[in-house]
């Protein structure tokens, strides 16, 4: 180890401590599956995270047999509500059937994270059967990684 130390020092190399990348933010949900009416069950996961936006996976069971149609959804942060369209066609949901999609909510993370915004809520919004339905609120948080 001194050997190396020296080396690195006469011939102006530098020593790279591995494993510890730059700080960045994530947002995290908590809660678990919420009803969609009375024939499906959503939950949704944070699978990215970025400077651009929080993109989701919503996982859908059904319970019973119904048609269903994600509209909208919601993440309201205390000083700034983002909504946007959940571009999918109609689905026809029976029992037992399990549906994942992906859905982005592009946004400026980056400005959020700035401006101290470190809490959320995420809420679903569509329609079973010509019905409107709201699932959630599901909860977020803010934090960074090291």
């Amino acid at each position: 180890m001194k050997r190396t130390l020296l080396f690195c020092l006469l011939s102006g190399c530098s020593i790279i401590e591995l494993g510890r990348g730059r700080p960045y933010a994530v947002w995290n949900l908590h809660g678990a599956e919420r009803p969609a009416g009375a024939c499906a069950t959503i939950e949704p996961r944070v699978v990215k995270s970025g400077a651009e936006g929080v993109g989701f996976v919503l996982e859908i069971r059904g319970r019973a047999s119904c048609a269903l149609t994600l509209a909208a959804m919601d993440m309201v942060l205390p000083d700034e509500s983002v909504q946007r369209p959940i571009a999918v066609p109609p689905m026809t949901i029976a029992p037992d059937t399990d549906v994942r999609l992906y859905a982005a909510l592009p946004f400026d993370n980056r400005a959020a994270w700035n401006r101290g915004a470190r809490q959320a809520t995420y809420v679903v919004r569509g329609t079973i059967d010509g019905q409107t339905f709201s699932a959630g609120p599901w909860t977020m948080d803010h934090e960074e990684i090291k």
